[in-house]
């Protein structure tokens, strides 16, 4: 997701609107580190363990065991 752009916002806003319930709250930024990682064949959490998508994806991953 890029933050960034009103468009992007606008479809984030309205695949909420849709699938009401079903969504993650988790929402995963666009990020250098994010797209580097499969160049460099690592995973984000071993190629830039501290950054941002990083700490979104183990969110994310979080809300997925939550829901189990």
């Amino acid at each position: 997701h890029d933050r960034r752009t009103l468009l992007a916002r606008d479809i984030l806003d309205q695949i909420h609107k849709v699938f009401e319930g079903k969504v993650f709250n988790t929402v995963i930024t666009r990020s250098v580190r994010l797209e580097e990682s499969p160049a460099y064949r690592a995973s984000i959490f071993e190629h830039a363990p501290s950054s941002t998508g990083a700490a979104e994806y183990y969110a994310l991953c979080e809300e997925v065991i939550a829901r189990v």
